[in-house]
């Protein structure tokens, strides 16, 4: 089988480095969005890659919780799919690790072809305010500050209820982790809608996390969702009350991160996780 892997970046140069070295291989497309307000540039990477194809795409500038996070996320499914023949997309972080070799990845989706290995997750209470309303202050003024402009959005759209707007109506849109491996018959889908998508989550808040779902509920693709889930190991950690994040993982994950159904994991930070990584890497040259 053949892969693409996408990569969203914006830091860590070290840990990004060792993510292309480890997808490196023949039967890989590498393809990696660099935020656009980061100092990080393709040619810091260029050489990491010696087998796979590694093509950087158009820049944009991604505002946490904002549509701009699914307009880099379809620039990178619609670059990779320009160039065919890819099997499977796999949507990664750029401080994402590889926990099995590449020919245990390759076997695995061979063996679940036709699977789409999406994480459903728990719906957070006014999960339908995030899309059925218009969060016009978000991309410009808020992000993930909460400042007034962020209650100010939140006033707007339950002005907005009060009237009666409902973008997308009285229906319930699953949520889901925003990292994911698809198949090629769902991204042909995606690129197709990508300019519908694009207009459709306009001044919506967190979607990244809703869109794909949608999607695959419009083109009758439900039954393809995997029961194991996005093959990713993410542990959430709260930072306060109102905010989490995932945690950097170190060595004390390695049995959780190397179990047989999850392929990549997210966090790395260096220096934390360098020991556990190398751990990874010699398990890896082991399984090949």
């Amino acid at each position: 089988m053949k892969h693409a892997f996408l990569i969203m970046a914006h830091d860590r140069p070290e840990e990004l480095s060792h993510l292309i070295s480890s997808l490196d291989n023949s039967n890989h497309g590498i393809f990696v969005h660099l935020d656009a307000s980061s100092d990080l540039e393709p040619e810091q990477f260029i050489p990491v890659a010696k087998l796979s194809r590694l093509v950087f795409v158009k820049r944009h500038k991604v505002v946490w919780g904002g549509t701009s996070q699914i307009l880099a996320e379809l620039e990178l499914f619609s670059r990779a799919f320009l160039e065919g023949g890819f099997d499977y997309y796999h949507l990664l972080s750029g401080v994402d690790c590889v926990t099995h070799s590449n020919e245990y990845i390759d076997n695995y989706f061979s063996m679940n072809n036709g699977y789409n290995f999406i994480t459903l997750s728990p719906v957070p209470p006014r999960l339908t305010l995030r899309y059925n309303q218009y969060h016009w202050l978000h991309e410009s003024l808020v992000g993930k500050k909460r400042n007034i402009w962020k209650y100010l959005d939140f006033g707007l759209c339950y002005a907005q209820q009060l009237i009666g707007i409902k973008r997308f109506g009285d229906i319930d849109i699953p949520k889901h982790q925003t990292w994911c491996s698809l198949t090629k018959e769902f991204v042909a889908c995606l690129v197709k809608d990508k300019d519908q998508i694009a207009q459709l989550f306009k001044y919506t808040y967190c979607c990244d996390e809703i869109f794909l779902t949608y999607e695959l509920r419009k083109h009758g693709m439900w039954d393809t969702l995997a029961p194991q889930g996005s093959l990713r190991f993410i542990e959430w950690e709260n930072k306060t009350h109102r905010d989490s994040s995932p945690r950097v993982l170190t060595i004390k994950d390695f049995d959780s991160v190397t179990n047989p159904d999850i392929l990549f994991a997210r966090k790395i930070n260096f220096p934390l996780s360098k020991t556990l990584v190398k751990r990874i890497d010699e398990y890896r040259t082991r399984e090949h």
